[in-house]
């Protein structure tokens, strides 16, 4: 398996595949981690540069911006990523489309580096624009995540990664998304809505 930045693991792994997640067994963060790492273009990432200063490992790189069907755009995206023995890791993002060109900043576990916190501006105008936060269990692996898009306090997207679904916030309720004959919606007043997904989110059309 090829080596990339854990910022890059942890930006570029989770958004997608939380987003595409369906019911049933979900793999793991490692078997996500892999099947991405080989799907991604050998120059994906470039310009690592790595340093210890005051019991901080440092690394900083650049890396391409990868479309859905993982191949470059064409833009690039500058990361760092922060740890140090026995406190959790902190990466930083700045640059990508539609999530982070006003800077982006994740916390992770410090033994798994599974993503626990992440906060972003979204559209460069200096503002916090969505918040992240992650439930772990005892070894750091991911039991639930939320996500507010709009960073308004309402949640609007909880993934549950050991039962394999998610759910989206509606009006004034949470409502479980199921798949039908290849469609993926939720149930509102006993018929079944079609969910349709725009700026890497799902909508309730």
């Amino acid at each position: 398996m090829k080596t990339i930045p854990n910022a890059v693991a942890v930006f570029l792994v989770v958004w997608p595949f939380l987003c595409a997640a369906q019911g049933g067994d979900s793999p793991s963060r490692e078997e996500l981690i892999e099947a991405f790492t080989k799907a991604l273009p050998d120059d994906a990432v470039g310009n690592v540069e790595r340093f210890v200063t005051n019991g901080f490992r440092v690394e900083s790189s650049t890396a391409k911006e990868l479309g859905r069907d993982l191949q470059p755009t064409g833009k690039e995206m500058a990361l760092l990523d922060v740890r140090a023995n026995g406190i959790f890791g902190v990466g930083i993002e700045r640059g990508r489309d539609g999530m982070s060109l006003g800077g982006g900043i994740a916390i992770f576990h410090r033994d798994a580096g599974t993503p626990m916190l992440s906060a972003g501006d979204r559209d460069g105008d200096g503002r916090i624009d969505i918040v992240t936060y992650g439930v772990v269990d005892a070894d750091g692996e991911s039991v639930l995540d939320v996500v507010d898009y709009e960073a308004d306090g309402q949640p609007d997207f909880r993934m549950h990664f050991k039962e394999g679904y998610f759910e989206i916030w509606h009006i004034d309720r949470w409502y479980r998304a199921e798949s039908r004959e290849g469609r993926r919606g939720i149930v509102i007043d006993g018929r079944f809505t079609e969910l349709e997904r725009r700026d890497n989110r799902f909508w309730v059309p």
